[in-house]
């Protein structure tokens, strides 16, 4: 199910029990607006409305709807995993990472490795997933003081059969550079 329908579901299937309650208490049906500082008094089905709309929120956020990205989805790549990559001047490098997810947004953060030590740190500004894989904005804290440039860009596609994402990045700024990159689920 879509975003969409799911928010069309939240407020819309309420309205069935709510509208067979209005018709049988048709009589009893209150509600009031009394200044802001009141607040709002409801009762009958216009009170049960709102008390399905929150429970339908409550099961849609605990489904994944908060973010409109299924569980199904998250899975696949929530964990850890081991990258590799070579920039386009045939620099090799490695690290690892971790891909979370809380409160409906997924987010990645790792280090990365050149000839074994340790170069920098990164951590993510933006994750997006679709059926296909993931697009990563990142940020990137390198340790030694070679390298300016600090926001990249990561395009990975998820491979069911190997169950690895193959991509490609490029990072922006004064020295920007780019090249592939596969992860490898640890």
């Amino acid at each position: 199910m879509n975003n969409s329908n799911r928010w069309l579901a939240v407020f819309l299937v309420p309205l069935i029990p709510v509208v067979i309650l209005y018709v049988f208490f048709a009589g009893q049906n209150f509600f009031a607006l009394e200044g802001f500082v009141k607040g709002v008094v409801a009762t009958g089905p216009i009170a049960a409305y709102f008390a399905l709309v929150y429970v339908a929120l409550r099961v849609w956020e605990k489904t994944g709807g908060s973010s409109g990205i299924p569980k199904e989805l998250t899975s696949q790549y929530i964990g850890q995993w081991r990258f590799e990559s070579e920039s386009s001047h045939q620099t090799q490098l490695r690290g690892t990472c971790i891909i979370s997810e809380s409160n409906g947004r997924v987010a990645m953060n790792g280090r990365i490795e050149k000839d074994g030590h340790v170069m920098g740190t990164w951590n993510s500004a933006a994750v997006v997933l679709d059926d296909t894989g993931m697009y990563i904005v990142y940020n990137f804290n390198e340790t030694t003081p070679e390298v300016k440039y600090t926001r990249g860009v990561v395009e990975a596609v998820y491979n069911p059969a190997t169950k690895q994402l193959d991509g490609s990045w490029v990072t922006m700024g004064e020295n920007s550079k780019s090249g592939i990159v596969n992860y490898t689920r640890l």
